[in-house]
Parts: C-alpha cells; structure tokens; sequence
C-alpha cells in the first residue's frame, strides 16, 4: 500500500441507477439469463462485431479531455440522445465496464473518475449488458432523464464474456476550474482560480485544514494525500492531490467489504477501513474504549431520528473526562460501511478528525436495516 502519511518540507510547516448514497450495481440492460436475442439493429455504417474502443483509464491532469468518443457504438449512442459526452469520465466508465475497481458502485465510480482525471462530483452510476456489438436501445433515453442542465457524462462499454457491459456515469461540476496536474511536488503553491465565487477547503495528511474564499492559493508543505474540496452555490466538489507520492492503484476504501450482513459484520468493516486509513497515513492505531461505545447509543438514536447535534455530542464526551486531544463526534447514513466511511472521508472536517495523529480511542454505535448502515463514531485522545 502506497503511504500516504506526511513529512514536513525542511524549513516550512432493468436499470437501477445508483444514487448520491450509493447501492448494489444495477442490473443488465438484458438480463444475462434471458432467452437468447437477436441483436438489435446497428447504425448504418457501425460494424456490429466491432470491439470496443476504451477511453484512457489513466491521466496525469485533472481535466474533461475530448467530447466526441472514438468509439462507433458509443457515439451513435450520444449522437442519438444529443449527450454531454466527456472523455474522463469515460475512461472511469470503461475502467469500471472491465470489473477493474469491483462492483461498479459510487465509490468504484468516483475512484475511477480521480484516476482517470475528471475532476466533477459523480452523482450516479448505471450499468447494463448488451449482445456483443448490439446498439442499446432506449439507453439514451434513459440517460437524459436523470440529467440535470449542466451535468455531463461518461459513456463506454467493454467485451466481457462474449457481451458487452455498457456503463454510464453522470458528473455534476459545481463550477469550471482549469486543468491542472493530480500529482505535485513538495513545496508547490496550488494555485486555482475557478469560473464562480466559491470557499476552498484543504486537508493535509495529517489531518490540518486549511481554508479561504476562491481562487486557491496553498503550500503544499507535506508529501502524502491532500485533498481539497471546493462549495459553491451550485455544489461542491471533492479531489485528492499526491504530494511526492504516486497516485495509489486502489482507493482508502476500495479493499473494504461491500453489502451488509449483520451489525457485527458493519462494524468489523467500519474497523477494518478505520485502521487501513490511519495506517496508510502513519496516524497511531485507535483502541476502541468501551466508554466511549456507550457514549455514541444516544447520538445515534438521534441521528435516526433526524435530530443529531454534533457539538452536544462532543461536549457530553468532554463533561465524561475525555478532555486529551480531540474529542470528536462523526456520524453517516449509507447503504454499507464503504460507502459511510467514503462520505466521511470526503468531507474536509471528519477527514480532518479520522487523520488527527493525536487521536487515540474510538467509540462506535451503528444500527444495520433494510434501509442500510447508519453510524455514529467517536474520537478522543483518551
């Protein structure tokens, strides 16, 4: 596993779509035990046994790249639909058609569209199947439905198993920002400007935020995953930078079980990822302290109910005697643990508490329904 932690610079300091919460992949444009059909009708001039041609998976810079596919089926099928086809975002959609990053779910999708460089939120994720070489009927269609103006998407398909995994993923840019690279050097001022006003948040590896109004202007003073997150009026946006390091072959998340079997399995997961990502960034290890379980029943009661108060919450683990280091109450609804703890990492300031070197003990409750996961974590110094 690539490190991710920090030393200071010298000297400075039928198709289901998957929605923003996530959920099991959808199913198949044709269902896979379905009678075998006809192939439907093709383009005139579109080979239909043509292979598919993939956009890159992999760049260096955060940008949109081309908006006209190479692919014959797939620019029929945007043609058709009059779609905002971009070439980053296809090249996570194809990463995904060809099952590189597992079930092609919302964080697969986002972590595919960081690799593949589009640097937009990710909204949702629509997979399906199609005879090899067969034109997708309806699926344009579809596609325009869930569109919001603005919004564009990534589009390819791959042969697997003599058929054809179509896969769309649709990206919402809360605002335009230049292209710029992914990985940096140690010591470099990150300088972005975007096209709207707009607040900037960004979290070093160990945890430390800093902030201001756009445009961006930082040291990036530590090697490791930064992660900078943009809010305008219109949304956000969420992106990791790599600082002296590579970008890593898998997400934080990535290897975390998916689905839900029981309370105990959720939060031997939430555990699992818990330790992998301070691990990844040479945070110490947590202990989980019984107290601090016990701590986090009432919170989440009240984060079912709607009625969760963060700063409350914090102060009764004050008032209990946890008053070394931080003491921090972090909570997520999602349909599994992956998904819970990939919000949570998303966001600058729990980021910044799972990240804190001087965090200690962990105290969690969480409840598992038909619903999904709902959680509530807690972390003091001791």
């Amino acid at each position: 596993m690539t490190k991710l932690g920090a030393r200071a610079l010298l000297g400075v300091t039928a198709l289901r779509s998957l929605g923003a919460a996530g959920a099991l992949w959808a199913l198949g444009l044709a269902p896979a035990c379905a009678p075998k059909a006809q192939p439907p009708a093709t383009p005139t001039g579109v080979e239909p046994a043509l292979s598919p041609i993939l956009p890159a998976a992999v760049a260096p810079l955060y940008a949109l790249g081309e908006i006209v596919p190479r692919d014959p089926l797939v620019r029929s099928t945007v043609e058709a639909g009059g779609l905002p086809w971009v070439e980053s975002l296809s090249g996570a959609a194809g990463r995904l058609a060809m099952g590189a990053d597992g079930p092609p779910d919302l964080v697969s999708a986002r972590w595919a569209a960081t690799r593949a460089g589009y640097p937009y939120d990710v909204q949702q994720v629509i997979v399906g199947e199609e005879v090899a070489g067969g034109y997708p009927t309806g699926l344009a269609e579809l596609i325009r439905q869930k569109l919001r103006p603005g919004d564009q998407i990534g589009l390819a398909r791959a042969r697997v198993l003599e058929r054809d995994r179509w896969v769309v993923i649709i990206g919402r840019p809360a605002l335009q920002l230049p292209d710029f690279p992914r990985e940096q050097r140690q010591g470099a001022v990150l300088q972005l400007a975007a096209d709207r006003p707009g607040r900037w948040t960004l979290v070093s590896p160990v945890g430390v935020i800093h902030e201001g109004a756009l445009p961006v202007a930082a040291v990036l003073d530590l090697d490791g995953e930064w992660w900078l997150h943009i809010e305008g009026v219109e949304g956000r946006l969420g992106l990791p930078l790599y600082v002296d390091i590579p970008t890593p072959a898998s997400s934080l998340v990535g290897d975390a079980p998916r689905g839900l079997k029981g309370p105990q399995d959720a939060e031997a997961a939430v555990l699992q990822i818990l330790g992998d990502v301070r691990e990844a960034f040479g945070a110490p290890a947590l202990q989980v302290d019984p107290t601090l379980r016990a701590l986090t029943a009432h919170p989440l009661e009240a984060l079912q109910a709607g009625q969760l108060d963060h700063g409350a919450a914090e102060a009764r683990l004050r008032a209990a005697g946890f008053l070394v280091g931080p003491s921090r109450v972090l909570s997520c609804k999602a349909t599994d643990a992956a998904v819970c703890m990939d919000s949570l990492l998303r966001a600058p300031d729990a980021r910044s508490a799972l990240l804190d070197p001087t965090a200690a003990v962990v105290g969690l409750s969480l409840v598992v329904s038909t619903e999904g996961l709902a959680l509530v974590l807690a972390l003091t110094g001791g």
